[in-house]
């Protein structure tokens, strides 16, 4: 029974999702706006991750009930699992590339602290060790790149992330 309630929860969540996006864009807003805002909080959360990893500040632990799975904050990131927040944090990967790629709109302080939470979401998916959101990272980067026709820097990119994935302390 809870399985049912939880499938029915995550359609209701993307269906709400989908609508919202597809409300906000007919009334003719910039939904590119509001993803960028939502790519920053997720990266200023995979900030805390480095930072418990690197620093054990903060050293906020799970939930009693929930230390079966991840203890430490730097384990399963804000997640029960580790593949669940590396695979979450790869969706908002292209909305801060491209905005640090294509932007030019924005000041170079905007764009280098975009850069930053970017490269804090790769960090946090290294330390969580969840290998399908990394491989998730990598491709859409490369994908952006070839679009882009900046295919060295997409392999210079994912040259970069696998080795940090095979030489990986935390994993």
């Amino acid at each position: 029974a809870y399985e049912s309630l939880s499938f029915l929860k995550d359609v209701f969540l993307a269906f709400t999702m989908m609508w919202a996006a597809f409300f906000y864009i007919i009334s003719g807003r910039n939904i590119w706006n509001v993803m960028y805002i939502g790519a920053i909080i997720v990266g200023f959360h995979c900030v805390l991750v480095v930072s418990s990893a690197a620093f054990n500040i903060p050293n906020w632990i799970a939930p009693p009930d929930m230390r079966v799975l991840t203890g430490e904050l730097s384990v399963g990131g804000f997640t029960a699992v580790r593949t669940g927040w590396s695979q979450g944090v790869a969706l908002f990967v292209p909305i801060l590339f491209v905005s640090v790629l294509r932007s030019p709109s924005l000041s170079l302080l905007t764009r280098i602290i975009t850069f930053c939470f970017f490269v804090a979401i790769i960090g946090s998916q290294l330390i969580v060790g969840g290998r399908a959101g990394l491989v998730a990272s990598a491709m859409q980067v490369m994908i952006i790149c070839i679009l882009k026709k900046k295919i060295s820097f997409g392999l210079v990119f994912v040259g970069i992330v696998v080795l940090a994935a095979y030489l990986n302390p935390y994993s």
